[in-house]
């Protein structure tokens, strides 16, 4: 299943980058590729690299409310809301996340290989799990958990992605313009429930939720959802 057409995913895919690849998400901005952070273009990016691109994202500087050049917990809560590494981060356990602090650690955290780089498949795969843990949390609006029909399409709704698939606005996708979004166009026969060559928003939301909805209990849990990414993900980007 495609959300995105390719250039919106690259800058999707960024984007979730620029927040450190843990659901740290930062709209300040954004590098457009892996080789924008290997400034050397070594294809590997080194410690300096990735401080670098942090400083000049100004996302550090961004949650730092009170301009003390630390976060606090309530300021890292912000981009993490469970605060899932903060206490993990702090390495001199005083409470705050110094710079040095949030740059050695979330640099760790994605170099599997512990050879000081980061290849392309190590921000590959930091890029997948971000979008994945990003996405369900901004879906799942009661924070219960679960996604629900009606908040799965409420999002689709909200980004109009549906819209913006829809070229000739006529509100519903010719497989013409369904190929522009799901290049492999595997679903477009299977979603047209009444069979007339189109897909409504309807069919295109009912369907595409209920794909993934394994258990049949109409919601996805976090189960279902990163199955639904690393399908979508796998789909784009190979």
């Amino acid at each position: 299943m495609k959300f995105l057409n390719h250039q919106e995913v690259q800058f999707k895919k960024t984007t979730l980058a620029l927040g450190l690849m843990f659901a740290l998400g930062s709209t300040s901005a954004f590098a457009n590729s892996f080789s924008d952070v290997d400034a050397n273009d070594n294809g590997k990016i080194s410690k300096q690299e990735y401080k670098n691109y942090v400083d000049d994202s100004g996302m550090f500087d961004d949650w730092d409310d009170n301009d003390d050049d630390r976060l606090d917990k309530n300021e890292w809560q912000q981009a993490d809301k469970e605060a899932k590494h903060f206490d993990k981060w702090d390495d001199d356990n005083n409470g705050y996340l110094s710079k040095d602090e949030f740059n050695e650690a979330s640099f760790q955290e994605r170099d599997k290989n512990r050879d000081d780089f980061w290849d392309v498949s190590e921000w590959d795969e930091a890029n997948a799990e971000a979008l994945a843990e990003v996405n369900f949390s901004t879906i799942d609006d009661n924070d219960n958990g679960k996604i629900s029909q009606n908040e799965y399409s409420q999002y689709i709704e909200n980004e109009n992605i549906f819209d913006d698939w829809d070229e000739n606005n006529d509100n519903r996708l010719d497989k013409d313009e369904w190929d522009e979004a799901d290049h492999k166009n595997k679903d477009f026969s299977a979603w047209d429930s009444d069979n007339n060559g189109y897909l409504s928003q309807k069919e295109f939301e009912e369907a595409s939720f209920s794909k993934y909805d394994k258990d049949d209990d109409d919601f996805w849990d976090v189960s279902e959802w990163d199955e639904n990414i690393a399908d979508w993900f796998d789909d784009v980007f190979s």
